[in-house]
């Protein structure tokens, strides 16, 4: 890294990248640091027995980009520029993407962890016999302190005579009952580090990804064929609302796809989630490349404008007119259900958006009333036990509409800034043109 800003040709440059690459070391340490650290506790609580209600391995995926970030502070004075920003702006992407799975983790996890928990329990109420499963229960209870899975109650109604040894406080005199139920402790333990993780990765992306433009600006922009202060100065300009919109665009992508993988059916032609996710990845990849020609930046900069402006005209469409689509697939997917009731599969994918949205029914518990069945479980709240009373079409909804119309605005309005940008480039370059022809004139 630093053999290629020796060939800078001013000592004030070299000066302020020097510094500036210090300064990206001293960050990427301390969020190294922070990632390993805290995802070693998550790892911790995820090995205690209870099955992964996640995607992938929160703890396992912050230590891998933290043991990441160690690598490329060790090895980054060794390598060129280039390849040394590459490097930075893909684990830009990979803070952003763990930071998005932990924050949605932790808004929408009720549902989750309780079917993972009350799985490890009833697995072995069903089988006391297997000394495994004892063994995983009594570690989580032990090390969460609690009892049952929501309470004491628990064992009680699946007709054990007694409390399991773990249920009590083996360290204090009386040995106290534990009262509170494994779901809402592993969910008190489990969650301020997923806020923490999230947080961390995303607050050090944010900045470490100005940092690149900022970089990436000071040591290559004088190479670039640009003759005023104004062609620069809107270069820099587009090259930070880029990276804004990558980040928004991927992080409110996320968010989407993680509704879209509820079981409910895909409302749209295309996964708009997929679509803002891939469009703020390619805008991050041309944040990276425009460091070397303006060509090669108008080049790969219209193409995701026109891509901007698809994508905002599909999602707010689709914000404005899509009730009755909303309505349909949500339906279908509790109809598959109430006509097959022995299918787990649609079983397990109505708890799924019942549990996950905190609705019940198509429109409200009537629709199970007027169907001849009984409320199912995941129709009442894990925490307090307290019955859902509206219902999975207007919760999904709420959270889908006012998504798809924030990607459909950002994308719109962002695409607009970018063409004007370009547009003001272009009238530049001519003027310019037009000077360089009269000089010779």
């Amino acid at each position: 890294m630093f053999h290629s800003i020796r060939r800078m040709p001013s000592y004030h440059y070299k000066e302020k990248c020097t510094i500036t690459a210090c300064i990206f070391h001293i960050v990427l340490l301390i969020c190294s640091i922070c990632l390993v650290a805290i995802g070693c506790t998550i790892l911790s609580d995820e090995s205690k027995g209870i099955p992964r209600f996640t995607m992938v391995s929160i703890g396992a995926f912050a230590i891998a980009i933290g043991v990441l970030i160690g690598i490329m502070i060790l090895f980054g004075a060794c390598v060129e520029l280039p390849i040394y920003i590459f490097f930075l702006v893909m684990i830009f992407i990979l803070q952003v993407v763990l930071g998005s799975l932990a924050l949605a983790a932790t808004s929408k996890s009720d549902g989750e962890v309780y079917t993972a928990v009350k799985k490890v329990f009833d697995d072995y109420v069903h089988n006391p016999q297997n000394e495994h499963k004892k063994t995983v229960v009594d570690i989580v209870q032990q090390d969460f302190k609690c009892c049952g899975v929501e309470g004491p109650q628990y064992w009680n109604s699946s007709g054990f005579k007694q409390y399991p040894v773990s249920c009590y406080d083996q360290n204090s005199f009386d040995n106290d009952l534990y009262e509170e139920g494994c779901v809402s402790s592993f969910e008190e333990s489990i969650t301020p580090k997923f806020q923490a993780i999230g947080g961390i990765a995303i607050a050090f992306a944010l900045v470490q990804g100005f940092g690149i433009v900022y970089y990436c600006i000071l040591s290559k922009l004088r190479s670039m064929p640009c003759r005023c202060d104004w062609d620069k100065l809107i270069t820099c300009t587009l090259h930070i609302f880029l990276l804004i919109y990558s980040f928004v665009s991927i992080a409110l992508g996320s968010t989407i796809l993680d509704d879209e993988s509820q079981g409910i059916p895909r409302v749209t032609t295309v996964s708009i989630g997929a679509f803002a996710v891939s469009l703020g990845v390619l805008a991050l990849i041309n944040v990276l490349c425009c460091i070397y020609t303006l060509r090669t930046y108008y080049v790969s900069l219209v193409p995701i404008i026109i891509l901007q402006i698809v994508l905002g005209g599909i999602a707010s469409a689709v914000a404005s007119n899509n009730d009755s689509q909303i309505y349909t697939v949500v339906k279908k997917v509790f109809d598959d259900y109430v006509h097959n009731q022995q299918n787990e599969y649609n079983k397990e994918k109505v708890d799924t958006i019942q549990q996950y949205f905190h609705c019940c029914g198509v429109q409200g518990p009537q629709y199970w009333s007027s169907a001849g069945l009984e409320y199912p479980d995941s129709c009442y709240s894990h925490v307090n036990n307290d019955l859902y009373f509206e219902g999975c079409v207007s919760k999904f909804q709420e959270s889908v509409t006012g998504k798809f119309r924030a990607v459909g605005g950002i994308s719109i309005a962002f695409a607009l800034t970018e063409a004007f940008g370009i547009i003001s480039l272009w009238i530049l370059g001519n003027r310019n043109s037009e000077e360089s022809q009269r000089l010779l004139d």
